[in-house]
């Protein structure tokens, strides 16, 4: 769940029962446009000519640039609604609200935080993996996404340096 839903459903719950300082929120987040990359991967695998509720996300037929021209747009396409991990964890006032962020790609952290917290030995595999394919990006494009996900590049920041 998103920052938000926590604040708005239960953290009014943990406080009624005075557990609110007790809870440790985090999110894992990834370089922004490799996880773009990830997703226009993962869509790639769903046949747009198929049947079924995901026909509409799929990516198979066109290129990266088009998957992120279209998500840059006022009005993106089904197969391009990603949304931004910044607003996955900002709070209802535009700040970070979850209190440990991690680095996909530094996932030894996260393991040893959980190994501390718990007390015990974490093993954390690597799930979901999208198929491998060639992806390049104009540098325009690159530079346009860039800027738009400048948020989100601040974040990542901040997770590479905790």
């Amino acid at each position: 769940m998103n920052y938000r839903q926590f604040e708005r459903f239960f953290l009014p719950l943990l406080r009624a029962r005075g557990k609110a300082r007790a809870i440790e929120t985090l999110c894992i987040v990834r370089e922004p446009i490799g996880r773009l990359e990830s997703w226009y991967r993962y869509r790639s695998r769903l046949d747009p000519n198929g049947s079924g509720p995901l026909v509409k996300h799929s990516t198979r037929d066109i290129t990266f640039d088009q998957f992120v021209e279209a998500y840059l747009s006022s009005a993106p396409p089904e197969f391009a609604r990603i949304g931004r991990q910044c607003d996955f964890v900002f709070n209802k006032r535009g700040k970070v609200g979850v209190k440990r962020l991690f680095a996909l790609e530094q996932m030894e952290k996260l393991a040893a935080f959980l190994e501390t917290l718990l007390g015990q030995s974490v093993n954390i595999p690597v799930l979901n993996k999208s198929p491998a394919l060639p992806i390049s990006l104009s540098p325009d494009l690159t530079q346009r996404l860039r800027k738009a996900l400048a948020e989100d590049y601040a974040l990542y920041s901040r997770a590479l340096e905790a």
